[in-house]
């Protein structure tokens, strides 16, 4: 089972909606969409031509009020998302680490106004 996968299944089992992409350009076609996101968790490193980073800029300047975390098994890759204000879970992580990672970031983008809390939902189609 590949990180991704590990990451849908854990948080659907935990009760969390799940929608997945496996690039940059998925995701960005999902958000356009219109479909509504607490957070969105993304690997640093991803196929195509737009990185982790790349799609965290975008979604931060598209929509604000998402809340991001970015995932890496690279420390080099650390820093760039450090500088931009990214939250980092650094690979490999344990379930708890991830759905407490998550949580953070939609309660700070909560109290900031941005967005309301991370939730458990019956509904694993719809976004969040």
């Amino acid at each position: 089972m590949q990180v991704a996968e590990m990451a849908e299944t854990v948080l659907v089992e935990r009760g969390h909606s799940v929608m997945s992409a496996r690039s940059a350009d998925g995701a960005l076609a999902i958000l356009q969409a219109g479909s509504r996101f607490d957070v969105v968790f993304s690997d640093l490193v991803m196929p195509g031509e737009m990185d982790g980073v790349g799609l965290a800029r975008t979604i931060r300047e598209r929509w604000p009020w998402i809340a991001i975390v970015l995932a890496t098994g690279y420390s080099e890759a650390v820093a760039e998302a450090d500088r931009e204000g990214f939250a980092v879970l650094r690979k490999p992580y344990v379930p708890e680490a991830l759905e407490a990672a998550l949580q953070q970031a939609a309660a700070s983008a909560s109290e900031m106004g941005n967005v309301v809390p991370f939730r458990t939902s019956t509904s694993p189609s719809a976004g969040g």
